[in-house]
């Protein structure tokens, strides 16, 4: 994974992430069984999710949205820390590597610091929310919940195998790594905070 340190006017520093591409030409392996009913049923709860544009559907997708909105940009990218074989961190070439490596490590401890209670709280919460089962629709409070705790564990997960020692981190300056982070092509931007 590719990860792009820039240091903003005022000096903030802030974390760029480049994880590859999944190729979808893999998706159009048919499996049988229980798997291809899941991802059948996946596809279709999909479609219909996208197309929802009006009633009790639509209302969830609308609050299911709103509340997306509210949670950090990088929480994909630290949770796909946890598969990182290799982390490259390009910096200004006016950092030494030290310097680099310290921000990063300071923006890896400030997640972590950020989604252990969080994962601790929303753990707690979603067996309770099971009271709110016997109401009629879908109870999307409890839902949220429990995709909040799993979202924070595999956050958590990534960010301890970036912070332990399996997994390779190096740190390589640039003359700009603004540059750098417009040309590396086929790849997602993910737009971290800064520390």
């Amino acid at each position: 994974m590719k990860v792009y340190l820039l240091i903003a006017e005022d000096g903030t520093p802030a974390f760029h992430f480049r994880a590859p591409r999944v190729d979808r030409r893999d998706d159009a392996t048919v499996h049988g069984g229980l798997r291809g009913w899941l991802e059948r049923k996946s596809k279709s709860l999909k479609a219909s999710w996208e197309h929802a544009d009006h009633g009790l559907t639509a209302r969830v997708k609308h609050v299911w949205e709103w509340l997306h909105r509210r949670m950090p940009a990088d929480e994909a990218a630290l949770a796909r820390l946890r598969s990182a074989a290799t982390i490259e961190v390009h910096h200004p070439a006016t950092l030494s590597c030290d310097e680099a490596r310290a921000l990063w490590m300071a923006y890896l401890a400030s997640r972590r610091r950020r989604h252990l209670p969080w994962l601790g709280i929303n753990t707690l919460v979603s067996p309770l929310s099971v009271v709110l089962a016997p109401l009629p629709g879908p109870n999307v409070v409890g839902y949220w919940f429990v995709y909040r705790a799993v979202r924070d564990l595999l956050a958590f997960l990534g960010l301890r195998h970036a912070l332990g020692t399996h997994v390779e981190t190096t740190f390589h300056p640039n003359d700009s790594p603004e540059q750098a982070l417009r040309l590396d092509h086929g790849a997602e931007l993910v737009v971290g905070e800064s520390v």
